[in-house]
């Protein structure tokens, strides 16, 4: 069975412990923890560098196990 956790790029969310800003702690966590993936929240993908994000992950060991675009609705409504 495979495990992974929550973490924000852009937004805060109440789902992730780690706020947007310490992402790269949250998959430090993950790694420490023995989890094998991250859910990746997005929101607005022409801010996402995403061979970075990758690096990231390879560099911990994880992989991507969900891209979660919930948060773009949201913030899309909160600015019209």
């Amino acid at each position: 069975m495979k495990f992974s956790a929550t973490v924000t790029l852009q937004y805060d969310t109440i789902f992730s412990s780690f706020s947007h800003q310490d992402y790269l702690k949250g998959l430090d966590w993950m790694e420490k923890s023995g989890l094998d993936g991250a859910e990746l929240c997005i929101s607005n993908y022409s801010d996402i560098d995403v061979n970075r994000v990758k690096e990231e992950l390879d560099k911990r060991g994880l992989g991507c196990s969900t891209l979660s675009t919930g948060q773009a609705r949201g913030w899309r409504a909160c600015r019209s």
